[in-house]
């Protein structure tokens, strides 16, 4: 945008809230109180231009900086909702795992010490029976020997 033109500048002069044009550089944030009571000039008019345009940069540069921001807090939150809601469902799933496996190795721990009683039991019952069957073997071998004796 050109300057160079008067008429434009004297139009956009005109234009101005009577507070801005009245102010030295109030809103801007520049100039002393004898600065508000000097006549508009185009000088005047141009410093003050030129430092609302630098200011209005200013302030486009920062809302850019603040969209950025702002896209990375949104993404980043995103991610941790998603990695949160992720991890809760891991953790029950995880949990759901557990209480079963621990349920099955109680009914396991359960099935091998009943699998270990009967186990017990007929060794019992094996070695009554052997006990049997040997004494019975003994009392044949007596009966054999009295007939080899007789005989």
């Amino acid at each position: 945008m050109s300057l160079s033109n008067s008429n434009y500048e004297e139009n956009l002069l005109l234009s101005l809230p009577a507070a801005l044009a009245m102010t030295g550089g109030g809103i801007i944030g520049g100039g002393d109180n004898n600065e508000s009571f000097m006549p508009i000039t185009t000088q005047n008019y141009t410093e003050k231009y030129r430092e609302l345009e630098k200011l209005n940069d200013d302030l486009k540069k920062n809302n850019d900086e603040l969209k950025r921001l702002y896209k990375s807090l949104k993404t980043d939150h995103t991610r941790s909702v998603f990695l949160s809601r992720f991890l809760i469902k891991f953790l029950f799933f995880k949990n759901f795992v557990f209480k079963r496996l621990k349920t099955e190795c109680l009914d396991l721990k359960t099935q091998m010490t009943n699998l270990i009683e009967e186990n017990k039991i007929m060794q019992e019952k094996y070695k009554a029976m052997f006990e049997k069957m040997q004494q019975e073997s003994r009392r044949k071998q007596i009966i054999i020997e009295e007939l080899k004796n007789r005989g």
